[in-house]
């Protein structure tokens, strides 16, 4: 009996926004606008993909941590399926108001790079069903996997199976 036939297959489609628009991008680069958020929500709704993930490509890139709270009232009004959204998150603050705003999940990328302890404390404060730490990285000449942030602008020199690691230690909920 081969276990791979009977895992599920989930659908979910990544919604990547830039500066307020949807866009696709090559490499974080060269941005098209793609289409319109309510939009896009209702044709996802209607092919009743699991899950929604939505990701600021700018905000960690344009140092603008803010939360975009329209984005994510929009999403938690019109959605029918668990949303996890991610880019720029700093503080614990940001975690919890993305939670109010109608997420099931949160992302964190750059803030776990740079304060690694932050992810155990997200992960004592709310739980690590809901903590989805994403990890960028890229192949080196030498094939190796170098981690960076901020859209592939900043390269950062820890050791990728060491961090892998750390991240699974502080028991983070998705990688």
């Amino acid at each position: 009996m081969n276990i791979e036939t009977n895992l599920k297959v989930r659908i979910i489609p990544v919604i990547q926004y830039h500066n307020f628009q949807i866009v696709k991008s090559r490499s974080f680069e060269d941005y098209r606008t793609w289409g319109n958020l309510e939009m896009t929500v209702d044709t996802f709704n209607k092919r009743r993909v699991d899950e929604l993930i939505i990701i600021d490509s700018s905000a960690s890139k344009n140092k603008k941590p803010e939360l975009n709270t329209f984005v994510l009232n929009v999403l938690s009004r019109n959605c029918l399926m668990p949303v996890s959204f991610g880019g720029g998150i700093q503080t614990l603050k940001d975690i919890e108001a993305c939670l109010k705003h109608g997420c099931d999940k949160v992302i964190i990328n750059t803030i776990v790079l740079k304060k690694p302890e932050f992810l155990k404390d997200a992960v004592r404060c709310f739980g690590s069903q809901c903590i989805i730490v994403s990890v960028d990285y890229k192949m080196d000449k030498n094939n190796k996997p170098i981690l960076f942030s901020h859209c592939k602008y900043k390269e950062h020199q820890l050791d990728f199976i060491e961090y892998i690691k750390l991240i699974n230690s502080y028991e983070a909920g998705e990688v």
